[in-house]
Formats: structure tokens, C-alpha cells, sequence
């Protein structure tokens, strides 16, 4: 039986890396100013053009600093399986052949 071919996608990559680039930039959002962007006439805020104006910036900024990978998907291939289960799970099965 022939393997299906995998299907490419390409998915972000958090670490805790791009976590502290990402907090430093909402630390350094003035918040001030996004709600006076969305500040009504009669000096009320409108909350669904606050929330998002809010929801922009912060897709703006996981689009800009969240690297993006590429990784292959077989069709069989379960959820949980990543890079380093797979790793692992070859490792066992190595380890058990060598026998």
C-alpha cells in the first residue's frame, strides 16, 4: 500500500521567545490613544470599535513577530504527533530493532 502524499501547511511557531517580544509590545501600546481613536462624539466609547481596534493591534502584532514554519501532514497522522513525538516514538522503535 502507497503512503498518501503529505499535505504542506504552513502553521506559526510560538516560543518563549517571541511570548516576551510579544508582551513587550502590548507593554508598549499606549491604550490611551487607541481609546481615544474610538471615542464617540458625546465623549462615550464605543466598545465594539474599541474591542476591535484592540483585536487589530494584536493580530497585527503576532502576524509581525510569530514565525511561520512549513510542516507536512499525513492524512493518518493524529493531532498530538509533532516533530518530537515522532522523534521519540522512531528512537523507541530503533532501540527495539537493534535487539
Amino acid at each position: 500500500a502507497t503512503r498518501p502524499n503529505p499535505v504542506i501547511k504552513v502553521v506559526k511557531r510560538w516560543t518563549p521567545e517571541t511570548e516576551n517580544i510579544l508582551q513587550d509590545c502590548f507593554d508598549q501600546v499606549d491604550r490611551n490613544a487607541l481609546k481615544t481613536a474610538d471615542t464617540m462624539h458625546d465623549c462615550s466609547l464605543n466598545t465594539q470599535n474599541y474591542a476591535e481596534c484592540v483585536i487589530g493591534y494584536i493580530s497585527t502584532c503576532v502576524e509581525n513577530i510569530v514565525p511561520k514554519i512549513q510542516v507536512q501532514k499525513f492524512l493518518n497522522q493524529k493531532p498530538w504527533i509533532n516533530s518530537q513525538v515522532s522523534h521519540m516514538l522512531s528512537t523507541g522503535s530503533l532501540a527495539f530493532k537493534s535487539d
